[in-house]
């Protein structure tokens, strides 16, 4: 069996967009391939993950002061653990590495370059630790799988990374488990799917869609709720005070700590779907909107293009009149439009595993 250490910090925590992706490579690598995954993490595995086939998934959660901060463990402590343990290679499953990392073959998973293009997006931590770590692992990586055209040519222009290593790896879908669950919503709504944080330009969809309730008030039209399903991530108290005073209208409603399950409520019932996002390496949740028949209405930048091609709306991030004037005309059009078809059977899990597993293979037999 192929040995491999994995970055599984992101697994220690409730479901989000990279360990989602980090858990259905996982899931969709059986035993059968001949891999052996050992994720490293400072923290437990969390419950949402407990489903992880155990016969060739270890899990090791870190030991000692080291181990309270995820930086420190994986810069530091982790280094040490890779040492004395007999990998053959290592996963930067969240397209970093550590500093100090071992004599072995890496592989990155690569996102985004938030980073590059928008770093007043970040926490200030956060901007620095990427400064720092994200030109040395993609120097050190010997494959890179980009989840977007986009985001690999934007990496291989910026970092001068060989074409010939690195590998575009599409995100999947699948169907989310079936829940006893009706949402808590007075009234049809909109749905956006994402956590809260300045990229994805949430600011804006608040402001289209006051403009929106006042057209609808104008045409004597009821407007739909709007529904933002993620956590509060980091944003400004200028945001989230503008976000507490539309909620207080009982017209907006923030749901967060969502499973799979009840996320797939929302999209099954929701009237249509929107993302209003600034940069997005891949844009999973417009995926997800699509693959359940929604209408959607999204930014109009190259990777959200690439998922919903001609099936989509777009307006450009900044423009308020156009998403006001968007989510208007989607609302009007309702009446006349169906569940929208959509190709699932190019979205597959499996087929981003299987790309994984090829590129370690390949990495691995250069010797």
């Amino acid at each position: 069996m192929i040995q491999i250490g994995v970055d599984g910090r992101p697994l220690s925590r409730p479901t989000s967009g990279v360990a989602r992706v980090i858990a259905e490579i996982l899931r969709n690598t059986p035993a059968t391939e001949g891999f052996t995954f050992h994720l490293f993490s400072h923290l437990p595995l969390h419950a949402d993950f407990a489903d992880l086939p155990a016969n060739h998934i270890h899990w090791h959660t870190g030991q000692g002061i080291l181990s309270r901060k995820g930086g420190l463990y994986f810069n530091l402590a982790l280094p040490w653990l890779l040492r004395n343990k007999p990998l053959d290679l290592f996963w930067g499953s969240q397209q970093v590495l550590p500093l100090f990392l071992p004599r072995m073959p890496a592989v990155l998973t690569f996102y985004d370059l938030v980073a590059v293009f928008y770093p007043e997006a970040m926490r200030r931590l956060a901007r620095y630790q990427q400064r720092i770590v994200q030109g040395y692992s993609i120097r050190r990586a010997g494959r890179i799988l980009s989840i977007s055209a986009q985001t690999q040519a934007d990496m291989i222009r910026i970092y001068g990374y060989p074409a010939q290593r690195a590998t575009v790896a599409l995100l999947g879908y699948s169907p989310p488990p079936v829940v006893r669950w009706k949402p808590p919503l007075p009234r049809p709504f909109i749905l956006s799917v994402s956590t809260l944080e300045p990229r994805k330009n949430y600011g804006t969809l608040l402001a289209a869609y006051a403009g929106y309730r006042l057209l609808c008030d104008r045409e004597r039209i009821e407007p739909l709720d709007l529904v933002l399903a993620g956590r509060r991530g980091w944003e400004s108290k200028e945001f989230y005070s503008s976000l507490d005073r539309a909620v207080a209208t009982g017209y907006l409603h923030v749901m967060e700590a969502l499973s799979d399950g009840e996320l797939g409520v929302l999209y099954s019932a929701a009237a249509f779907f929107c993302l209003p996002s600034l940069y997005e390496g891949f844009g999973l949740s417009a995926l997800e909107a699509l693959a359940s028949g929604l209408p959607v209405i999204l930014s109009d930048i190259p990777s959200l293009h690439e998922i919903a091609g001609p099936g989509g709306v777009y307006v450009a991030p900044g423009d308020i009149a156009g998403w006001t004037a968007s989510l208007f005309t989607m609302h009007r059009a309702l009446p006349l439009k169906k569940r929208r078809r959509f190709s699932r059977s190019d979205w597959t899990w499996k087929r981003t595993a299987q790309i994984h597993q090829q590129a370690f293979r390949d990495l691995l037999a250069e010797g």
